[in-house]
């Protein structure tokens, strides 16, 4: 019968933990599928791509109303950075918030396209906001939810040992690799002979 508990979130656990890329995609969108790829890849920092896959044993067509061709339009909302969140047919409709910031689907001829969210990669909020939009109610976002450059591990810890070595070094104009052996031959140190 199945897990009656809501399903796992995986792409707002990511956000929540502090990645940097988080994306998702669908098994069956082949070309869709290797862009999020290769930008997740691409990457420098923590990536997270959440590809939805059908499972023929255990779990058969819980995304058949994303990938079905006569019901996918209408249930995938690709994003696209900087463009409106439009879908349906020729884009006939798109999601706005409302005064009590909850999102609404309009039709876009009726609203106007000024009035749509407009998609931000690098607003995490409105990553979060999108990752929790889900079926029946609204369409399923697929793409890049969000991005963001910023410093990665290893290469604040190389600053780290260059502003170590520079204070161990003082202001002797010593080169990269006198500081080093200087730092090393610092402190405790002793010769075994």
């Amino acid at each position: 019968q199945g897990v009656v508990d809501h399903p796992f979130d995986a792409a707002s656990v990511a956000l929540g933990a502090g990645a940097t890329f988080v994306a998702r995609t669908i098994d069956v969108e082949q070309k869709h599928l290797q862009s999020v790829i290769r930008r997740a890849a691409a990457h420098r920092g923590t990536s997270f791509v959440e590809i939805l896959q059908n499972c023929p044993v255990y779990n058969d067509g819980p995304f058949a109303a994303l990938t079905d061709k006569g019901a996918r339009i209408e249930n995938q909302l690709v994003l696209e950075q900087g463009a409106p969140l439009r879908f349906g047919a020729g884009g006939s409709s798109g999601i706005r918030l409302t005064k009590e910031m909850e999102p609404e689907i309009v039709t876009v001829d009726a609203v106007g396209e000024s009035e749509l969210l407009v998609h931000d990669e690098g607003n995490r909020a409105l990553a979060y906001f999108l990752a929790r939009l889900e079926r029946p109610d609204f369409p399923v976002p697929l793409g890049v939810l969000h991005c963001r450059d910023r410093a990665v591990y290893e290469d604040l810890v190389y600053a780290q040992l260059d502003e170590a070595a520079e204070q161990a070094s003082g202001a002797r104009g010593a080169t990269k690799g006198e500081r080093f052996d200087s730092l090393f031959a610092s402190g405790d140190t002793w010769a075994v002979e």
